[in-house]
């Protein structure tokens, strides 16, 4: 990603405060990324290429994690890796959606799954954040303003979803540049949610409702598919709720 080679170059010259600092670096990791993913929706593309581009995507991501993120100057290699994978798994989904009403149970099955992931002790994110390399391998980083280090922004989780959402706007005639900016919204939410708590906030939860709320044909559901719907809900909501509760009383 140009930007972020362009931000490792001009970032620790920059001075800011820290808030400053990771709101810009939040941005640059962000924006750039979005912005990659909106345009790869709207590109035509064969199984076979997505198959290539998955895996030579997937082939750097685990030399990420062998060799560790050890320098900034990784961190476009890194955004490219985490885009271009997000793309080909996400996006191949998500332009396979038959139905946009099918949206709906996907977002409440991921922000569950996202969830749960976040807050139980064994939860691939919930370990992801407490591995500085499995950070390094699979959470989208960017340089902080006046520092030479950098802080990690998103998910490759997040990146999956979001493709998987534009994928479908492509396949059904929404518009991408509304649902690139909702998500970028509910990725802010999340971020500014995590600065004021402290603690790690999944975006997938923000990025699902705002998407649906403003993308009618995303939640217009077939009759055939609302009893399948109302049944994946109630079971995500259980989950969760008792994840919040052992959260909460241990």
């Amino acid at each position: 990603m140009l930007v972020t080679a362009l931000a490792v170059v001009v970032a620790p010259r920059i001075p800011a405060s820290e808030t400053v600092g990771l709101l810009v670096a939040s941005a640059i990791a962000v924006v750039p990324a979005l912005t990659g993913l909106a345009f790869a929706a709207r590109a035509p593309s064969t199984a076979r290429v997505g198959g290539v581009m998955a895996l030579a995507s997937l082939v750097t991501v685990v030399a990420l994690y062998v060799h560790g993120l050890t320098s900034a100057w990784l961190l476009p290699v890194q955004a490219l890796a985490l885009v271009t994978l997000g793309h080909a798994t996400g996006g191949a989904i998500g332009t396979r959606i038959q139905h946009p009403g099918h949206v709906l149970p996907a977002m409440i099955v991921a922000a569950a799954a996202d969830i749960a992931s976040v807050l139980h002790p064994s939860g691939p994110t919930h370990a992801i954040a407490e591995s500085e390399r499995a950070l390094g391998a699979l959470a989208l980083a960017a340089p902080v303003l006046g520092t030479p280090g950098f802080t990690f922004v998103l998910g490759a989780g997040d990146l999956v979803f979001a493709a998987l959402l534009l994928g479908a706007a492509a396949r059904h005639g929404v518009s991408i540049l509304r649902v690139a900016l909702l998500v970028l919204v509910g990725v802010a939410i999340a971020i500014a949610i995590a600065a004021m708590s402290g603690a790690a906030v999944p975006a997938l939860p923000a990025i699902g409702l705002l998407t649906v709320a403003f993308v009618p044909s995303f939640r217009k559901l077939e009759a055939r598919d609302r009893t399948t719907t109302l049944v994946a809900a109630a079971l995500a909501a259980a989950v969760v709720a008792g994840l919040l509760v052992r959260a909460r009383f241990g």
